[in-house]
């Protein structure tokens, strides 16, 4: 979905969840709406489960339209 200038990305949840993460100390939580963060993705189907954290930066963004879930936006390396 594109929103101004910027990309906004719903995955397919609950199969696929996608959220920006922040570290403090050993701790990892999930950021805020409209904040910064890494990308961690979880990705659990009956044949595979893959928990990662990526390199890159993304924006936490709101519910839109038909999608009841927080996306991810605007990705930066």
């Amino acid at each position: 979905m594109k929103k101004g200038k910027s990309f906004w990305y719903y995955p397919n949840y609950p199969f696929t969840v996608m959220f920006p993460l922040k570290t403090s100390e050993r701790e990892w939580r999930i950021v805020k709406r409209k904040e910064r963060g890494r990308l961690g993705l979880i990705i659990a189907r009956p044949e595979v489960l893959v928990i990662k954290v990526e390199n890159e930066d993304v924006l936490r963004v709101p519910p839109q339209g038909p999608f009841t879930w927080d996306g991810i936006g605007d990705p930066r390396r």
